[in-house]
């Protein structure tokens, strides 16, 4: 009977060793995981706010209330969304495709959502009382680009009409977004630009005048070159392009 109470005990103390031994390898193999994957967490969420603050090193160059806008969406993973009103171009790559490239390939790709409006050959005029501007309502934007439409008029109404028609353009895209910010600029240069360049000169008093952004993309343009037939080349809409860009986006990749 001692020889048999002998062996069990021995047997008990054997298996409570291995048990432990299990319960032990077990734990550590378990905190070991768990330390692994916080460890990875953080990585993440490292990598993801370095992400973050590369996203809002671009936004420098911006006007505080556009940069604040882009920032929410990057922290909220939301998106901004950019309304063109522009005229049409004979030519495939436009400015505005070349300025959607760049902001997909330095912005994280879903930020910007980019729609352009063309009004084709429609006056200042046409496009307020044809009402178009629903067109741009219906795009809730937080970014209104408006190319104004100074050679659409131009010889048919006087600067101050038009100048009349893009404030009630505005208005109507304002009244329903209060943080809405208007990016105003002129069209293309021309050769012979006469009383056009008087026009331009007054559409940037204006602007200014009711508090707007102005984009003097001219100045990113040669004296003379890059239209074709009084219409931008490719070159003069990646000079175009590239006036706008630098403002979106600062630190290009590259730079």
């Amino acid at each position: 009977m001692k020889k048999v109470m002998i062996v069990l005990c021995i047997f008990i103390a054997i298996f409570t060793i291995i048990a432990s031994k299990h319960f032990y390898d077990h734990r550590v193999k378990t905190t070991a995981l768990a330390a692994k994957e916080v460890l990875t967490e953080h990585a993440q969420i490292e990598e993801l706010e370095n992400e973050r603050a590369r996203q809002r090193l671009l936004t420098k160059n911006m006007d505080t209330n556009l940069a604040n806008i882009v920032y929410q969406a990057i922290e909220n993973n939301d998106k901004v969304n950019i309304v063109i009103v522009s005229s049409e171009f004979q030519i495939a790559t436009r400015w505005y495709d070349i300025f959607e490239s760049e902001l997909h390939t330095h912005y994280r790709d879903d930020l910007f959502n980019l729609t352009v409006v063309e009004y084709n050959d429609k006056s200042s005029y046409q496009f307020v009382h044809e009402q178009h501007y629903n067109i741009i309502l219906e795009k809730e934007p937080d970014v209104l680009i408006i190319d104004a439409f100074l050679l659409n008029d131009n010889g048919i109404y006087l600067i101050e009409d038009t100048l009349t028609n893009l404030d009630s353009i505005i208005n109507e895209i304002k009244n329903n977004s209060d943080d809405l910010v208007v990016i105003v600029q002129p069209p293309h240069p021309m050769y012979d630009e006469g009383y056009y360049l008087a026009q331009v000169e007054k559409l940037e008093a204006h602007v200014s005048e009711k508090g707007y952004l102005y984009f003097d993309h001219w100045s990113n343009w040669p004296e003379f070159g890059y239209l074709t037939d009084n219409q931008p080349n490719l070159d003069g809409h990646k000079h175009w392009s590239e006036f706008i860009t630098n403002y979106f986006i600062a630190n290009k990749k590259g730079n």
